[in-house]
């Protein structure tokens, strides 16, 4: 796992244990151990780590079964999506 991996596992970890709006960089670099401008190395804002945590809940959403017509198929993706959502605390705040 790369030290970007490690960073990013780390804030997902904050994400559930403190929620969305006391996820700081500053509580996130203590967690870790490091000054708050080292994270800088591995995402070059807030809003870029913010960014990939979205990408890291969309990517462990469970894969839609997209079987039948449209609406079956707009209807497994609408779950699968809210499933993804629900693994994170304010994992849906998150996305939004």
């Amino acid at each position: 796992m790369s030290r970007r991996d490690e960073v990013l596992t780390a804030a997902m970890e904050l994400l559930d244990d403190v929620g969305l709006d006391a996820l700081t960089t500053r509580r996130l670099a203590e967690r870790l151990g490091v000054q708050p401008g080292a994270l800088y190395r591995h995402f070059a804002s807030k809003r870029e780590l913010l960014d990939a945590m979205v990408e890291r809940v969309v990517a462990q959403a469970p894969p839609p079964d997209v079987r039948g017509d449209w609406s079956d198929k707009v209807l497994a993706i609408a779950v699968a999506s809210r499933d993804g959502m629900l693994t994170y605390r304010d994992g849906a705040r998150l996305l939004a």
